[in-house]
């Protein structure tokens, strides 16, 4: 198994757990978090004792996306291929995964780490989740498919042009989410589906 710098990674009874380690940047995503995120997927794409994986960032916060102290990376040519490389990469990985993935959804999921949530097969949110895609605000497109085949497209659009942030019960209510639970049980709730 590689060693990670921006994930914790764990398996117990068949289920894989990968938690988001950047809680002093709300988790958000950088080259490094990718990497790992792709590496894990992948040292446990042939291991048969992993039947399932479960992506989370806590009972707190999910994912805030893009880490904006990053920004000036995308002043620089070979800084923004690097970026790019690293995040088609994991959201690849995730899309063309062939053991199932939950999303244990708490706290913010926006931009990115919404787009992570829905690359998922399954989205699992706590009552206190919040999902969007905020950056259209910054210039930022975000990525419309699969969102569209999730929530239907006049919802994909809603979301992807407003950059409105959502709450837990309107997530649930379009089907971004397939299960809302309590806060503060989502992780417990996700490997158990698991």
């Amino acid at each position: 198994m590689p060693q990670f710098t921006q994930i914790k990674a764990s398996v117990q009874n068949g289920v894989g757990r990968i938690t988001f380690d950047r809680l002093d940047r709300r988790n958000a995503l950088s080259i490094e978090l990718f990497t790992d995120l792709s590496d894990c997927l992948d040292a446990w794409r042939d291991d048969d004792g992993v039947a399932c994986a479960v992506l989370t960032g806590g009972e707190d916060v999910f994912c805030a996306g893009l880490d904006l102290a990053l920004q000036s990376v995308f002043d620089d040519k070979d800084k923004r291929a690097a970026y790019s490389k690293a995040c088609m990469r994991a959201y690849g990985t995730l899309l063309d995964y062939p053991k199932p993935t939950i999303a244990a959804v708490a706290g913010p999921a926006l931009g990115g780490g919404c787009d992570i949530a829905v690359f998922c097969d399954i989205r699992i949110g706590a009552t206190n989740a919040v999902m969007g895609y905020p950056q259209i605000k910054m210039g930022l497109t975000p990525y419309f498919s699969p969102l569209w085949r999730i929530v239907g497209l006049s919802q994909a659009k809603l979301l992807t042009f407003s950059g409105e942030k959502i709450d837990a019960a309107e997530a649930l209510r379009i089907g971004l989410l397939d299960r809302l639970v309590e806060a503060g049980t989502v992780v417990k709730a996700a490997t158990g589906l698991a």
